[in-house]
């Protein structure tokens, strides 16, 4: 990262000098900019904006040839940051500390929705449209694809143009919780079908409880198979 040593010959005596040191501002950009491309691999790289905010200190002081500058693997560069850089002489040692400060942005695709929606309503390719947002303050779960919100439903009702995340969104629920449904329990090869009311709404493979409708207000839980029949494995 320092210069290069060249020894001159001047009227017989030896003398050492370096040639120019390395371009501090280009090298804090590129290693910003590789920070945010290993962390955040669904930002479009040619988005990717680094901005040194206090870039006129960055010159090598008097008895410097090279800086030193790492980002911490644990941080997360986009947004604003604050991180030292130390310049240094030939020997290595420490000749002076400053802080850069930074602001990175990029931007990213996310599924937004194009309409007000409401609870249960199901994900079609007519309902949301994929737009390239600015990624800083958006959560993990927002990296989502048209292929993994189709056919979803939504937990809540949301407004037009909301950034989808993955906790809006549930399994399609077969069974809504106070639904007339139809039990099968099974016991030793013996299929028993009775009728419940469900307690949990539930998806299909998703164990919900039934209350069995006879005397005894018995309540069951079994596996979600269709839009009204739950199965129990056995009789409890």
């Amino acid at each position: 990262m320092g210069g290069v040593g060249i020894v001159l010959v001047l009227n017989g005596l030896a003398c050492s000098t370096y040639a120019t040191p390395e371009p501090i501002i280009p090298q804090l950009k590129s290693q910003y900019k590789s920070k945010v491309i290993t962390d955040h691999p669904h930002i479009v790289s040619s988005s990717i904006s680094v901005q040194i905010m206090n870039s006129e200190i960055l010159t090598y002081p008097t008895g410097s040839d090279r800086f030193q500058f790492d980002i911490p693997e644990q941080s997360d560069v986009l947004g604003k940051t604050i991180l030292p850089l130390q310049f240094l002489n030939d020997t290595d040692t420490v000749v002076k500390t400053v802080k850069v400060y930074t602001h990175v942005t990029g931007k990213a695709y996310y599924m937004q929705t194009r309409l007000p929606l409401k609870r249960y309503d199901v994900i079609t390719s007519d309902n949301v449209t994929r737009v390239l947002q600015n990624a800083s303050g958006k959560s993990h779960d927002t990296h989502l694809s048209l292929s993994d919100i189709i056919g979803k439903q939504l937990k809540s009702t949301i407004p037009s143009h909301t950034i989808l995340s993955h906790r809006m969104l549930q399994e399609k629920q077969l069974i809504r919780s106070g639904q007339q449904v139809g039990l099968i329990i099974e016991n030793a090869g013996i299929s028993l079908r009775l009728k419940g009311l469900a307690m949990d709404d539930g998806a299909r493979h998703q164990m919900v409880r039934v209350k069995v409708n006879y005397q005894s207000n018995q309540i069951l839980q079994g596996e979600v198979i269709n839009e009204s029949t739950v199965r129990v494995p056995y009789m409890y």
